[in-house]
Protein backbone atom coordinates (compact mmCIF):
# COMPACT_ATOMS: atom_id res chain seq x y z
CA UNK A 1 0.00 0.00 0.00
CA UNK A 2 1.88 3.40 -0.85
CA UNK A 3 1.21 6.34 1.71
CA UNK A 4 0.03 8.76 -0.49
CA UNK A 5 -2.51 6.73 -1.55
CA UNK A 6 -5.24 8.14 0.33
CA UNK A 7 -5.17 11.11 3.10
CA UNK A 8 -8.25 9.89 5.06
CA UNK A 9 -7.56 8.77 8.28
CA UNK A 10 -9.11 5.18 8.80
CA UNK A 11 -10.75 5.92 12.48
CA UNK A 12 -13.51 7.85 9.47
CA UNK A 13 -14.11 4.92 7.60
CA UNK A 14 -14.63 3.15 10.58
CA UNK A 15 -17.01 5.95 12.13
CA UNK A 16 -18.81 6.24 8.86
CA UNK A 17 -19.21 2.16 8.89
CA UNK A 18 -20.37 1.96 12.21
CA UNK A 19 -22.91 4.84 12.02
CA UNK A 20 -24.41 3.41 8.83
CA UNK A 21 -24.63 0.42 10.40
CA UNK A 22 -26.53 2.02 13.73
CA UNK A 23 -28.86 3.92 11.35
CA UNK A 24 -29.74 0.65 9.35
CA UNK A 25 -30.34 -0.96 12.86
CA UNK A 26 -32.27 1.65 14.21
CA UNK A 27 -34.34 1.98 11.34
CA UNK A 28 -35.10 -2.10 11.64
CA UNK A 29 -35.97 -2.05 15.28
CA UNK A 30 -38.10 0.94 14.94
CA UNK A 31 -39.81 -0.51 11.40
CA UNK A 32 -40.60 -4.14 13.39
CA UNK A 33 -41.31 -2.92 16.87
CA UNK A 34 -41.37 0.78 17.34
CA UNK A 35 -38.96 0.77 20.14
CA UNK A 36 -37.19 3.51 21.93
CA UNK A 37 -34.23 2.05 21.49
CA UNK A 38 -34.12 2.24 17.71
CA UNK A 39 -35.19 5.90 17.67
CA UNK A 40 -31.73 6.29 19.91
CA UNK A 41 -29.74 3.79 17.98
CA UNK A 42 -31.04 6.68 14.51
CA UNK A 43 -30.07 9.32 17.08
CA UNK A 44 -26.45 8.48 17.87
CA UNK A 45 -26.00 6.95 14.02
CA UNK A 46 -26.93 10.19 12.22
CA UNK A 47 -24.51 12.19 14.61
CA UNK A 48 -21.57 9.75 14.33
CA UNK A 49 -22.31 9.96 10.39
CA UNK A 50 -22.83 13.75 10.66
CA UNK A 51 -19.26 13.94 12.47
CA UNK A 52 -17.91 11.71 9.65
CA UNK A 53 -18.69 13.87 6.48
CA UNK A 54 -18.24 17.22 7.88
CA UNK A 55 -14.41 15.39 8.80
CA UNK A 56 -14.05 14.25 5.54
CA UNK A 57 -15.30 17.49 3.81
CA UNK A 58 -12.48 18.93 5.64
CA UNK A 59 -10.12 16.21 4.62
CA UNK A 60 -10.54 16.99 1.13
Amino acid sequence: MKKNESDIPSWIVWVTVVSVLLISLGIFIVGKFHHQLGTILLVIGGILFYISVITLVFNL
